[in-house]
Formats: C-alpha cells, structure tokens, sequence
C-alpha cells in the first residue's frame, strides 16, 4: 500500500479519495466529523490491529502558530486525564506538516444527536449530568478547564453513557504558556458564560455555566436565547433576560428549573461550587419528582443504541479488513497508472540510446573499412609505381602485371580526379621518348611515360593521358575511392 501522503494533502483532508492513505502509522478509512479546527476520521492502527478516531488540524490553522500550540496541548492536557467519562488519547504526532490526534474510537452519537429526538425526560437528564459532571470535577482538579463545553463535544456511547471531549481549548490555570491574548473570548457562543465573553478569567465556574445550558436544552428542546448572530446570541448571556424552563416545557419541576437558574447565574459566585454539586441537586430534584408522580420512563439507552447503531462497529470487522484490501488495490491501480507515463518516457529514452549507440557502432565500422581501404589502395599505387619505374628502366615482362593494375584502377571511379595510366610508348605531357627514324629491331623500345593527374580546375588537354596517383596524394582520393583488391 501507498503510505505517502499526496503533495496536496493539507486541501484535500476532505476528499473520500484520501481513504487507504496513512497518516503516520494510521491508515484512513473513512470521514467521520468535522469541527471548527479539526477533521475527524475513523483510522486502523496496524500495530494493536484496532480502530481509532484520528483527529487532524485543518491545514488553514497549521499556519497558525497560536492554534498549532492549543492542539498540541490538547494532547498533553488529555494525556494527563485518565477517567472514565473522559475519551481517551492514545498519542499525537506529525507528518509531513499534518498534525494529528489519536484517540479511542466509538461507536456513539452526541448529546446533540440525543437532544434532536426531543426533549428528555429529567431521569435520562439527570443520567448524562452526573457522568459529565465527574469529568468535569476531575478535570478541575488538575486545574484544567475545559472552556467548550457543549452537546457535540459530548459522545453518547451505544450504552447510553457520557464521554467528555475536545480539550482544544481548554485552559491550564497556571500553565507557563498563555494561548489566548487579553480581553479575547474562546469558546462556542451559543453555551459561553458572561464572564468568558467578556475576556475576564475563567474558573471552574465557567464549565458550570456551559453545563447549566446543556441541561436546559436537553429539558426543553431550545437553546435558552437565539438571535441572527453568533456574537449578538453570545451578548445576550451577558444582559439577556433568560426565558423560564417551564414556560416552554410545563412537565419541568420547580426543583429541576432551580438547578438550571442557578448553574446559569451571570454573576459566577452564585453558581454551584462543583459540578457535582450540581448534579446532587438534580438527582434531588428527580427524587422529589418521582415521590409526587409516576417514574418516568427512560428512553436514553434506547436513542443511544439507536444512534450508535448508525455509525461503524468499533471492531475490525470482516467487512472492514475487505474494505482495506479493496484500497490497497485501489491504490495500487491507481499507483501504476500514474507510473505509466514514466515507463513510456523510460523506454523512449532506452530506444533513443540504443539507437545512438548503434550510429556510434556504424560510424566506427565505417571508418575502420574507409581505413582498411585506405591501406588497400596505398600499397596498390606503391605496387603499380613501382613496376611502372621498372618497365622504365627496361625491364621485359611486366606489361601484364603493369595493365592489370592500370585496369583496376581505370574500373574504379575516384571522384573528383581523373586518374589514367599510359601505356609503352605513349606520349606524355613531360616529353615524348625520341626514336630514330628508321625503326626497325635494333631500334631502342620506347621508354614508357609517368602518370599525371589533372588538375581539378583546369582539365588536361585531350591527347594528354594523366598519370597514376602519388602515394603522397592518395589521402585526398580515400574518401571517394572504394577499391578493392584482387
């Protein structure tokens, strides 16, 4: 399988095409959320053969130093938090400048998701707030606050039970690393208290206020105040006069209502003191309830199961290790056809070579035949002079051998050069041999003429015969000479 990243994988963290790519040693199966500042998907770690929820930072915000810095801690704060009701972090690194989260995977909804059914009933409320509320408290006890804390940042497992997390934001009081500047709010305004509007420090008060909002919401279906904004709804936190529960539920107890108006004080001093404390109060409150009517019926677990139902098994499944090796094809056809068009490169430049080195091959021959060639016709000019010299100084019996050579060398074209040969008794351009009038056989024979060579830009005249070649001048006459010998 392919585990290198795309080189556009930091704009592409939502493309369904990126599933069968590793980020790190996690390989991506599928998209499973999506946040403000990060991605979330579903991933197989090949080392404990399990699946887990990768979380990953948008590539806007890895420019970012300041919120590179807050995922980062999120790791180290949750790394610091080992509690039931808290989702787990199995570890965090970086790859090729994408920074990632690794944490359990489950099969689970939101509280949100719960919340979109309908309102819930004050024993199913009550459930989900005392959970949330021992997360909350035991992070609080390690001085981190969570600052965010909202339906979606709460997963609902398939047996109905509360998860805290996303400690993206969360602040480490007294920590040596300050993220947010001053007068800046962090925070979802929708469940922001005042004070965390309005940039003023953060306590564990804070969470309390966003805690109060979730159980509103959960009781009576609606957020406690909507406008067009963000800001203008965040606003209203801070001067806004908060719509009674019971005005837009009636079945809400007076007790119940209590404990949502005091969560959701403004001045952060009159609010609970623990979120636990909270919750006991709410426990209280469904105990009075239950005194005065009928126990009602829970529904939570079966929403829960419902909802889980609807996203993937945590285990690797059959099904699952057949999507991998469906992807592991996938990626592999996809490899080979983006190699294709480097193997065509390759074999042209391979034919372009061997044809090179075949020119080169035939260039060489050539000139080692023009060579032996060359030598050829030398030692023919050196053989034909040298009988032409002894037929001039009387020797019989070498007009054979003498027409012969001449003969050879008249059937071979030399361009450019008129080459002939003269025959005994033939006159030349350099004098005639004088012979006496009365011939007869005491007369002396006729000496025989040299050879000449024309010149090339003036013709010889023609009753001139030109004589043989010099052996000084055959390197001029190799080249447009094939001869070969006998």
């Amino acid at each position: 399988m392919n585990s290198t990243l795309p080189p556009d994988f930091s704009s592409r963290l939502t493309n369904p095409e990126l599933n069968g790519f590793k980020i790190g040693p996690y390989r991506v199966l599928e998209l499973i959320g999506r946040g403000g500042m990060a991605i979330v998907y579903k991933a197989y770690q090949p080392s404990t053969d399990r699946l887990v929820a990768l979380k990953v930072l948008l590539d806007y915000f890895n420019q970012n130093s300041i919120a590179v810095q807050r995922f980062q801690q999120e790791a180290r704060v949750i790394a610091r938090l080992e509690h039931p009701n808290i989702v787990q972090v199995y570890d965090s690194g970086q790859d090729g400048g994408i920074i990632y989260l690794v944490m359990r995977y489950m099969r689970a909804g939101t509280v949100q998701d719960v919340i979109a059914r309908g309102p819930l009933s004050l024993r199913d409320a009550s459930s989900l707030v005392t959970e949330i509320a021992a997360a909350l408290d035991y992070a609080h006890s390690l001085n981190i606050i969570h600052r965010d804390v909202k339906p979606n940042n709460i997963l609902v497992d398939i047996h109905g039970h509360a998860h805290l997390s996303d400690f993206g934001l969360a602040k480490v009081l007294g920590g040596a690393v300050e993220l947010t500047k001053t007068s800046t709010s962090m925070g979802t305004p929708a469940y922001m208290a005042p004070e965390q509007t309005m940039g003023l420090p953060v306590t564990s008060q804070t969470d309390i206020y966003g805690l109060g909002v979730i159980l509103y919401e959960m009781l009576t279906g609606e957020r406690p105040f909507s406008a067009e904004t963000p800001m203008a709804e965040a606003m209203m936190h801070i001067r806004g006069t908060l719509r009674l529960p019971r005005h837009i539920n009636a079945t809400i107890s007076e007790a119940a209502e209590a404990v949502i108006l005091r969560a959701m004080a403004k001045d952060p001093a009159n609010r609970y003191r623990t979120a636990t404390e909270m919750a006991k109060a709410l426990a209280e409150a469904l105990e009075s309830e239950s005194k005065s009517q009928p126990p009602t019926p829970s529904y939570l677990k079966a929403a829960a199961a419902e909802i889980a139902m609807t996203k993937g098994p945590e285990e690797v499944t059959l099904d699952i290790r057949s999507e991998m090796i469906r992807q592991d094809r996938a990626v592999r056809r996809k490899k080979l056809l983006a190699m294709v068009p480097w193997i065509a490169v390759t074999f042209l430049l391979i034919g372009l070579a061997a044809s090179t080195m075949f020119a080169i091959n035939l260039n060489q021959k050539s000139a080692s035949a023009a060579g032996q060639t060359a030598t050829a016709v030398t030692l023919l000019l050196n053989q034909l002079n040298s009988i032409q010299t002894a037929v001039a100084e009387g020797q019989s019996g070498l007009e054979p051998t003498l027409q012969y050579l001449q003969t050879r060398l008249a059937a071979e074209p030399v361009t450019g050069t008129a080459v002939a040969t003269t025959t005994p008794g033939s006159s030349g351009t350099t004098g005639a041999t004088s012979t006496s009038r009365n011939s007869g056989p005491s007369a002396t024979p006729p000496v025989p003429t040299t050879t000449a060579v024309a010149s090339k830009t003036t013709p010889p005249p023609v009753d001139t015969p030109p004589r043989l070649p010099l052996p000084t001048e055959v390197p001029e006459l190799l080249p447009t000479l094939p001869i070969q010998l006998p």
